[in-house]
């Protein structure tokens, strides 16, 4: 599987697609804005306010050489919102932090808005 990064302006470095490991990554990660306050009876009042695209937290877990890396990190630190090309739909996200353990590069990315297709 492959997903794409694109910057919001033209940059020759600003795009690239990261072939990812499927079952390392998390597309589907969902929440509800809920808060829950404890009554003074013992109870609970839950107030839920329903799920929205932008809860969504998706995590990409990839490989890349050491140029493609490197192309990624000036993206990351150049540019605080990318469009993200995904398996279910294409979004305006920030990628909240960037983690390498031996081999493997995990994309932590936070959805800003769902682009209208």
């Amino acid at each position: 599987m492959i997903v794409g990064l694109a910057t919001p302006m033209f940059d020759l470095n600003g795009n690239m697609t990261l072939p990812i490991d499927p079952a390392k990554s998390e597309f589907l990660n969902l929440s509800q804005r809920i808060s829950r306050s404890d009554t003074l009876a013992g109870g609970a009042v839950i107030k839920t306010r329903g799920y929205f695209e932008t809860n969504r937290i998706i995590q990409v877990v990839t490989q890349l050489n050491k140029e493609d890396e490197d192309k990624l990190l000036y993206i990351f630190k150049n540019y605080p919102y990318l469009f993200f090309s995904a398996p279910d739909g294409y979004y305006m996200v920030a990628i909240e932090n960037i983690r390498k353990e031996e081999n493997k590069i995990t994309l932590k990315i936070l959805i800003k808005e769902k682009c209208h297709e």
